[in-house]
């Protein structure tokens, strides 16, 4: 395997090929040209050539181990569990089976298949970062935050180089709103790996959350600078141009995701919003209509700005068409919000349900609530209550919520009327 340390892929398979010739059950021999195969890239050859070494030692765990992974590279999931499954079978404590069918199991969506593996792994061998990071990832993804934070944790203790496991742990911290906490984490990823693109977008996105637009605007630069076909970074990027006023700017981001992703409705909807924030009624109902269809979900919100379009320029029954939709949901606050704009729950009533809930959930709810109540008083001519709301709403709502950015761009268009 000399040469194949060194990159020479053909010369070892030409030292291996005589091995083979001079000794045909030489099984090791069979098993180091599968693993120079599988490098080049080869994969049937490579599981031909463990098939022949596993015929030789049936009972060898890493035979079976290799053969899974090529398995995998090949996309034959269930022949590659079928391995990792024998390699366990040769050997109950073949850590390597463990982790790399608890891998496989997560591309075949088998989650608790594999957090049941990675945990094996790390009872037989508690040092075994990778399976920590493993489980940690797919506890992360689960939205199990705490257990997610704690074998990353881990990892990054077993491993202080590791930049994705930083990284990983940032996001994890972003989805539980520990802003301050996933800044730190992905910072620290970006300082091992400065190509980390998920890491500069992910702490982009935190930097947005806490108003520090102009830092969030250079982080989606550096992934756009890495990646220039990166749909995401120039979607984020036009929404934080949006929150720092550079709306032609954001003309052009929002511009170009659409036009590297047609079918993303939340590029739709962003520029929709985007239009709406500029007067542009029409040209925001058509994006924001094609958001919807292309939506995988309710789309409740946006439904709610088609909704406020059609009454500001007074056109068809908004209400009646809004509460068909509405009444079909699941309760949760896109309903209450719904039932309100329906004239199905009082002012009162709506904003008291703001106040309530999860505690950290209150000021985005409130947020919402008073641009919503706003935009009522508005469209009925109540200018002073709308502006009141909407001022309101402004200065406490979180600094990446749309409603914010619809709230600021009414305050203006008053301020320019009245």
């Amino acid at each position: 395997m000399a040469k194949a340390n060194k990159g020479d892929w053909q010369g070892a398979i030409l030292d291996l090929s005589k091995s083979i010739e001079l000794d045909p059950n030489f099984s090791c021999a069979y098993s180091e040209r599968a693993t120079v195969k599988l490098n080049m890239g080869e994969l049937k050859g490579a599981i031909e050539d463990y098939s022949k070494a596993i015929e030789g030692e049936p009972k060898n765990p890493l035979y079976y181990v290799n053969r899974g992974v090529a398995k995998r590279r090949s996309g034959d999931y269930s022949g590659a569990v079928s391995d990792h499954s024998k390699a366990i079978a040769a050997d109950v404590s073949c850590v390597l089976a463990y982790y790399n069918r608890g891998v496989v199991e997560i591309d075949g969506g088998d989650i608790e298949a594999a957090i049941s593996d990675f945990s094996k792994a790390v009872e037989i061998e508690p040092t075994y970062e990778l399976a920590y990071f493993a489980r940690g990832s797919v506890e992360a993804a689960k939205r199990d935050y705490g257990a997610a934070l704690a074998d990353l944790s881990k990892a990054i203790t077993l491993n202080p180089n590791d930049a994705t496991a930083y990284g990983k742990r940032g996001m994890a911290k972003l989805r539980m709103g520990d802003t301050e906490g996933s800044t730190k984490d992905l910072s620290q990823a970006i300082s091992i790996d400065q190509h980390y693109i998920e890491a500069f977008q992910a702490r982009g996105i935190a930097e947005r959350r806490i108003g520090a637009a102009a830092a969030a605007i250079a982080d989606f630069s550096k992934v756009i600078a890495l990646d220039a076909e990166n749909a995401e970074a120039y979607k984020f990027r036009g929404m934080a141009r949006i929150d720092m006023g550079e709306i032609e700017n954001a003309t052009a981001d929002l511009a170009k995701a659409v036009e590297l992703r047609p079918q993303d409705s939340m590029v739709h909807e962003m520029r929709g919003a985007l239009k709406e924030i500029k007067g542009e009624f029409q040209d925001a109902y058509e994006d924001y209509g094609e958001a919807v269809e292309l939506a995988k979900d309710d789309a409740a919100y946006v439904r709610f700005w088609l909704f406020l379009i059609d009454r500001r320029l007074k056109r068809g029954d908004p209400i009646a068409h809004l509460k068909t939709v509405v009444d079909s949901w699941k309760e949760g606050l896109p309903k209450t919000v719904g039932l309100f704009l329906t004239g199905q729950m009082t002012e009162t009533a709506f904003m008291d349900s703001a106040s309530k809930g999860d505690g950290k959930a209150v000021p985005g709810h409130q947020c919402e609530a008073r641009y919503y109540c706003g935009m009522l008083h508005l469209l009925s001519g109540d200018y002073a209550k709308a502006k009141s709301l909407f001022t309101e709403c402004v200065a406490s709502g979180p600094r990446d919520f749309v409603e914010v950015a619809l709230a600021r761009a009414e305050l203006a268009r008053l301020a320019a009327k009245h």
